[in-house]
């Protein structure tokens, strides 16, 4: 099935829905995916539309915040709170294969009890709460998108995150410019 029926109006412009053709053409009756991608992928119109937009917002971070408004749900919806790959050993687990390659990663970086670390471009926060338990250490979260932080705070509460108890937080910023003092952390990773 066709996953929209138009892309998402993220750049403010109301002429911008491209494909909605594309619902109609196709809707009910039945399609291969494959046909469903060629026809998607064929709007010259709407491509020409998007590549404009994009280059107007070349090199600006309200693009990257609007870009992350609309993804993270999406994100969440197809990797919960981990915004991340991992190699799945035979019958493991997705959710084994995530903890088990964060928990390899705090490994990895000596990470000890009380470490102060920071997670760069930490989505919303899984990574951060796992190890964060897990090495029961200091981390804190950075995300450029603030949609993302309140994503990451409503996760912690959820899980009530006690092994992190004052130990966990989350907050705005370009880690290209830390909010965090210089030399303040013993540790710093950026997953992907």
């Amino acid at each position: 099935t066709l996953v929209a029926g138009r892309y998402f109006n993220v750049f403010g412009d109301e002429n911008t829905h491209c494909s909605g053709h594309q619902q109609e053409q196709h809707g009910e009756r039945g399609v291969s995916e494959g046909e469903q991608n060629e026809a998607f992928h064929d709007d010259d119109e709407c491509n020409a539309a998007l590549r404009t937009e994009l280059s107007k917002k070349d090199g600006d971070k309200s693009f990257v915040d609007d870009y992350y408004n609309l993804a993270t749900d999406f994100y969440e919806y197809g990797w919960g709170d981990c915004f991340h790959f991992a190699p799945r050993q035979p019958h493991e687990s997705w959710e084994a294969a995530m903890r088990r390659h964060e928990h390899y990663l705090a490994l990895r970086l000596h990470i000890k009890p009380n470490d102060r670390v920071v997670d760069m471009g930490c989505g919303v926060g899984g990574p951060a709460r796992h190890i964060c338990t897990f090495a029961k250490c200091h981390v804190t979260g950075i995300t450029i998108n603030e949609y993302q932080v309140k994503r990451a705070r409503f996760h912690n509460a959820k899980a009530g995150a006690p092994a992190c108890s004052g130990r966990l937080t989350i907050v705005r910023g370009d880690f290209m410019k830390m909010p965090v003092r210089d030399e303040s952390m013993d540790a710093a990773y950026a997953i992907e």
